[in-house]
């Protein structure tokens, strides 16, 4: 027998069966920018899985190689302190762009795309997706 988890849609909110009506809540926010660019303070303390994605923006690009910079999540339990949990070089030549996901109970998150490495090189329009479940 396989324990898969089950959920149902009642009005807006996904529950896990009619048995346990817990809602799963989530939220999602997306971001754009050319580098550098920070995204917004978000609020995940009632959230502990933590999903995102990074891709370059096809719209602003005009040579696969001006394309680059650095993709970093940040989190912090008060909003005054940032440390980086997780960052990623995209020198992105296909344009797939990068996911990211991991499970944490920090209570502030923020994206931060940056020029790569001492260099300052970076550049081209980035779209973050991020997505924060229970």
């Amino acid at each position: 027998m396989c324990n898969s988890l089950r959920m149902q849609l009642i009005g807006d909110t996904y529950w896990r069966d009619k048995s346990d009506m817990t809602p799963l809540r989530s939220t999602v926010v997306t971001t754009s920018g050319e580098v550098p660019t920070t995204g917004e303070i978000v609020d995940v303390s009632e959230f502990t899985l933590h999903s995102y994605q990074c891709i370059a923006d096809p719209t602003g690009v005009t040579s696969p190689n001006s394309v680059s910079g650095k993709f970093s999540v940040e989190v912090s339990q008060t909003k005054d302190y940032w440390t980086e949990v997780a960052a990623y070089n995209i020198t992105d030549k296909t344009l797939t762009g990068l996911a990211y996901a991991d499970t944490w109970g920090f209570s502030y998150a923020r994206t931060i795309i940056n020029p790569i490495g001492s260099s300052k090189a970076g550049s081209g329009t980035f779209i973050v997706m991020e997505k924060h479940n229970v």
